[in-house]
């Protein structure tokens, strides 16, 4: 298995770590924004799906 992965049993040597930083770049994941709480409703909302739901709910109560 550490022949298929380019490794040892002990990990990765300095020089393999520092060539798989200059390819990769930093270990760090890219900062995104957060989605306000009214964003993520407005996204849970417009999905199709959700509005079929929304309408039949709203015929079924005013049926009754």
């Amino acid at each position: 298995m550490t022949k298929l992965l380019n490794t040892t049993p002990s990990g990765l040597d300095e020089i393999m770590v520092s060539n798989h930083f200059y390819k990769h770049g930093e270990n760090q994941r890219e900062d995104t924004k957060e989605k306000t709480v009214l964003q993520m409703i407005l996204s849970q909302v417009s999905d199709f799906i959700i509005l079929i739901l929304i309408a039949a709910a709203i015929i079924s109560g005013t049926v009754m």
